[in-house]
């Protein structure tokens, strides 16, 4: 059994890509911390903190409820795919304010020629174009959801089967227990 700095330094280690020798992690009372490429992680026992430092906006953390090695690294990975998001929504956002001469995107109505449309700037009767266009975009979302979901479930089942624990794997891909076991199909309603 290893102990809970080794956990940290392998985790960090193996989800940014260097070696465990280079990882640091000191004790802050009852804390061991480590500090890697902007992300951070506090743990104890039964518990950690993974913070990720973000280019623009405020930082990304997760709080996994355990210090092993695999819980540890999809919080971490689970953290720098948010951060990354983030980032480039934000980037997306202040893009016009870089660039105020840009035209906006090709579908966009006579009354979105000046500015980004925003809540607080629709009039009473916004335009038949522009729902059109956000109708759109929440499809197109959805649809990336449903693609992103079925490879997190695909990833758990194929975890559990290649003998991870259960409740880690479910902590991980961020569900319950049951929900894991149903995507096993080894729970079913009591009637």
């Amino acid at each position: 059994m290893s102990t809970i700095p080794e956990r940290v330094a392998i985790a960090l280690s193996e989800e940014i890509g260097v070696p465990v020798e280079s990882i640091t992690v000191t004790r802050s009372g009852a804390w061991w911390d480590a500090e890697c490429d902007g992300i951070c992680v506090a743990a104890r026992r039964r518990g950690a903190i993974v913070e990720v430092i973000t280019e623009y906006g405020p930082n990304v953390f997760r709080f996994p409820d355990s210090t092993q090695v695999e819980v540890l690294r999809a919080s971490i990975a689970e953290a720098r795919r948010l951060a990354r998001s983030c980032d480039c929504q934000i980037a997306a956002r202040r893009a016009p304010e870089r660039n105020p001469q840009a035209r906006p995107h090709r579908g966009a109505g006579p009354d979105l020629e000046g500015e980004v449309m925003s809540v607080e700037a629709t009039t009473e009767r916004p335009s038949l174009l522009e729902l059109d266009r956000l109708r759109c975009e929440v499809e197109v979302a959805q649809k990336v959801l449903t693609e992103v979901e079925g490879r997190r479930r695909a990833a758990a089942v194929a975890a559990v089967r290649a003998g991870n624990g259960k409740t880690p794997t479910a902590a991980a891909a961020g569900v319950t227990r049951q929900t894991l076991d149903k995507w096993l199909g080894d729970w079913t309603r009591k009637r």
